[in-house]
């Protein structure tokens, strides 16, 4: 059966260039349309003007901090509709999870390969899109 629904959109937010790159070009492979910025103080209102579905951001995003950028897309109107995946290249500590868990953000290490970015992001929006539900 053929995937019907309008595509993923993300907006992927990473200081670290070469990752930005190196996942958004393979999230595009995936069939996702992916935006980059390296520039996390951008991010909150670009969700909120472009329509993403997801937001990814590096949980040590610069040069904003990344629990301000997800709280302040969260209180927006529409901040519950967009799945939020917090990055770091390492586990975070246990008040970092609560955080997370308290505004309803998922987390994943960054060093996975495309496969597991493109399953979490496809789960994370399911839980919002209806129209990816059987997809």
């Amino acid at each position: 059966m053929q995937d019907t629904s309008d595509p993923i959109r993300v907006l992927y937010c990473d200081d670290d260039t070469e990752m930005l790159s190196t996942v958004g070009t393979y999230l595009f492979w995936y069939g996702l349309f992916v935006d980059c910025i390296g520039d996390s103080s951008q991010a909150a209102e670009l969700t909120e003007s472009n329509g993403y579905d997801a937001l990814i951001i590096s949980y040590w995003s610069y040069p904003a901090d990344c629990m301000e950028v997800c709280k302040k897309i969260r209180s927006a109107p529409s901040g519950n509709r967009i799945s939020i995946l917090v990055i770091a290249p390492e586990d975070l500590e246990a008040w970092q999870y609560r955080e997370l868990k308290e505004n309803n953000i998922y987390f994943m290490t960054k060093f996975r390969g495309p496969e597991k970015w493109f399953g979490k992001i496809k789960a994370m929006v399911r839980n919002t899109r209806k129209d990816l539900e059987s997809a």
